[in-house]
């Protein structure tokens, strides 16, 4: 495009991707009502300080100015005739300072000023009613933020890295405040939420402030003060809280001492899995008994957890480790505030009656499976999200704090993730069918073994040889029939469509990790063609190996419970699990460790006629460590670079020319962005989503940034 000294007139036309455009102001005329979706989105070299827009103009694009990062805009007014700030509007807009929007606008989107970091002064109207996900995220030069009665919905991360952010003022009109709305705001020294009754469970506070909050009561509800300064001010009816997640207890005995100072007493980790299940009893359309909370012993509870504390044992990964841990606690008996009585029968048929103190009894057991490490806080999520919170079982309590039954789920648990939980879940109906084959039909006493059996055996109906391995991949993990039915649908749709094993034919791009001969290993590899470059002293110290897993391996088919994702038969990427099955050229690649276990998985779309192929994302189990991160993305690498040499030997008349990856949500995006150059080209991928069934719509992770991950050699000064 011709370079301009003088004003732009813009009639509504696209500006997208523009590159060396010289204006310094752009006057829309007022005949234009509408700018375009991506108007001047990804502009190179353009060079803006004004743009005047006018009251014509109704509706501004989603994404108009987003990521023009050389747009030098630093002030704009929104015309009266805008209702909605579309989401990405100012995305990146940099140099911004100062935005007037009108008391027209309703509606400020998802991600509509994120990253401006200019902007200083925004005043939000009493017209607004919602504030998106991350609308001013990362606006690191905003002071003061008041949000107006008008405003019920402010979203995740909604200001999220505003790092010189102050003050903040919440109306009690806010019935939603999104996770983390003010996280990382390190210089927030004023925060007041005024709320009520009606509202108080819904809000989510920030985590910086939780502890030593005040509550004031006023003739029309209550006002929570998290300013640092909040003690200056302590009046008659204010009083210190150490634990806002459970505002609504303190709410609801603020008028009776001797309880409003117990819950003083909860320690913060334990308030929050309280009010956890308070949220979740409300999504339910649950009542809520506050007085249930004097039927917890919080005096085990804090025991448990000061001896965690003072130990040199891991720690939780994350909240939902914690959360999990807490409803572990609970099922078996920790929290118990008054001994079970335990009736049993003796061989005499007389009748024994014991008073058993589960909360010492399981508190006691779990400190030592602890210590001892055969119990890691770290893998609470994985193993015990899918345990129900049913509350205590006496029989299943008796049958996990029994240290050969424990020992047992554990070594079962380590490969069969859910397990336990399922244990936990269907112990009676498992336990009913638990008897002698004696016509007495006499209740045995629960096994481990049983349990697996009747997990393995008896869960699914249509059970045949032919599907048995299905059967017994998924049943740790699924129990209804309509995955089994699901599963085996899918299998035989491979088969009939005669796909290969592997977007190579019969051909397996595979790293072993252990091997005792080399003549052994050359064997193996003509036999089965694996194909591996590495040396002897390589495999028996390499902590992970890579392999493209085989579309007739059922692992397929939970591989993302494996790796903390949604590819599985519930989960919403279950088209790109069902592909990667069925289409010729789609395939897993899967991270494993020394012991087997698979970490982390990728998987790969392969356009055959136009010779590149794209990776939807990388996803890492949650259990993984931040160190063997690294490691993981080597393996990753390899594994491309090996399977773009195998592919390109095969078919050399339509070689592969570069290899992408998606990086949204991906678990390796700083290792890729560190190492990887971005694509200029967003190659296509599969549709994943005319895979899915059910009300799954998941159409993949690569459709708005892709790095390339391999390239063919550069030719004639040309990257190919």
């Amino acid at each position: 495009m011709a370079e301009y000294d003088d004003n732009l007139i813009i009639e509504g036309s696209t500006l997208m991707g523009v590159k060396n455009m010289h204006v310094g102001k752009i006057v829309i005329p007022d005949f234009v009502t509408a700018i375009a979706d991506s108007a001047f989105e990804n502009g190179k070299s353009i060079s803006l300080t004004t743009i005047v827009i006018p009251n014509s103009v109704r509706r501004i694009g989603k994404s108009a100015f987003r990521k023009c990062t050389p747009l030098f805009l630093t002030n704009i007014n929104i015309p009266d005739s805008v209702s909605i700030i579309e989401s990405n509007t100012f995305n990146g807009c940099i140099h911004l300072k100062n935005v007037k929007i009108p008391n027209s606008v309703t509606k400020i989107c998802e991600h509509a000023f994120l990253d401006c970091g200019a902007l200083s002064d925004v005043i939000i109207p009493n017209s607004v009613t919602y504030i998106g996900d991350y609308a001013f995220a990362d606006c690191s030069s905003l002071k003061n933020i008041k949000i107006p009665d008008s405003v019920t919905s402010i979203g995740y991360a909604a200001f999220d890295g505003c790092s010189s952010l102050e003050s903040v003022e919440i109306s009690a009109s806010v019935t939603r405040l999104g996770d983390f709305a003010f996280d990382d705001c390190n210089a927030l020294k004023n925060m007041r939420i005024h709320i009520n009754s009606e509202n108080h469970l819904l809000l989510k506070y920030p985590r910086r402030f939780f502890n030593n909050a005040i509550i004031t009561k006023t003739s029309n509800g209550y006002i929570l003060d998290l300013s640092t300064n909040k003690f200056e001010n302590l009046g008659e009816n204010s009083r210190k809280i150490n634990n806002p997640y459970l505002i609504n207890y303190y709410i609801k005995f603020f008028d009776d001492k001797k309880k409003f100072n117990n819950l003083n007493k909860i320690d913060f980790a334990f308030s929050r899995y309280l009010y956890k299940k308070d949220l979740k009893k409300l999504e339910n359309k649950q009542k809520i008994n506050y007085n249930d909370i004097d039927n917890y012993n919080i005096k085990s509870i804090n025991n448990l957890l000061s001896a965690l504390k003072n130990s040199k044992i891991s720690k939780f990964h994350t909240i939902q480790d914690e959360y999990n841990f807490f409803k572990l606690c609970e099922n078996i008996g920790v929290l118990n505030i008054v001994p079970t009585t335990k009736k049993t029968t003796t061989k005499y048929n007389k009748e024994k009656v014991q008073q058993i103190d589960y909360s010492q009894k399981a508190r006691e057991f779990l400190k030592d499976r602890i210590l001892e490490g055969s119990l890691p806080l770290g893998q609470f999520h994985s193993s015990f999200d899918r345990m129900l919170p049913l509350g205590f079982k006496q029989g299943f309590a008796d049958f996990f704090l029994n240290k050969k039954n424990f020992d047992e789920l554990m070594a079962y648990e380590f490969y069969h993730k859910g397990f336990i939980a399922r244990c936990y879940n269907e112990f009676e109906k498992v336990q009913a069918a638990h008897t002698s084959q004696r016509g007495s039909q006499r209740q045995l006493a629960p096994t481990v073994e049983f349990f697996k059996n009747y997990f393995l055996l008896n869960k699914f109906q249509g059970l045949t040889d032919e599907n048995a391995k299905i059967a017994n991949a998924i049943s740790p993990y699924f129990s209804s029939q309509d995955d089994f039915d699901a599963a085996v649908k899918i299998d035989r749709e491979r088969k009939k469509k005669g796909t290969p094993d592997n977007i190579l034919g019969d051909e397996t791009i595979q790293e072993e990790s252990v091997f005792e001969k080399v003549d052994s290993l050359l064997k193996e590899t003509k036999e089965n063609s694996v194909y591996t470059t590495s040396t002897l002293v390589d495999l028996a110290e390499r902590k992970f190996t890579y392999e493209f897993l085989r579309k007739s391996d059922p692992t397929n088919f939970i591989l993302g419970k494996l790796c903390s994702c949604c590819a599985h038969l519930e989960g919403v990427g279950n088209g790109i699990m069902r592909a990667s099955i069925i289409h010729p050229n789609v395939q897993n690649i899967v991270i494993r460790d020394k012991t087997g276990k698979i970490v982390a998985k990728s998987t790969i779309y392969v356009n055959r006629k136009e010779g590149y192929a794209v990776c939807n994302n990388v996803e890492i189990n949650n259990d993984i460590v931040a160190d063997d991160v690294r490691l993981i993305y080597q393996k990753y690498k390899k594994a491309i670079e090996i399977f773009a040499e195998k592919y390109n030997a095969k078919y050399p008349d339509k070689p592969l020319k570069i290899i992408t990856v998606g990086m949204n949500m991906n678990d390796l995006y700083s290792q890729i962005t560190e190492n990887d150059t971005p694509s200029p080209i967003i190659y296509k991928a599969l549709d994943y989503g005319k895979y899915c069934f059910g009300n799954s719509t998941y159409s993949g992770d690569s459709s708005e940034s892709q790095y390339i991950v391999w390239e063919t050699n550069k030719t004639d000064g040309q990257t190919l």
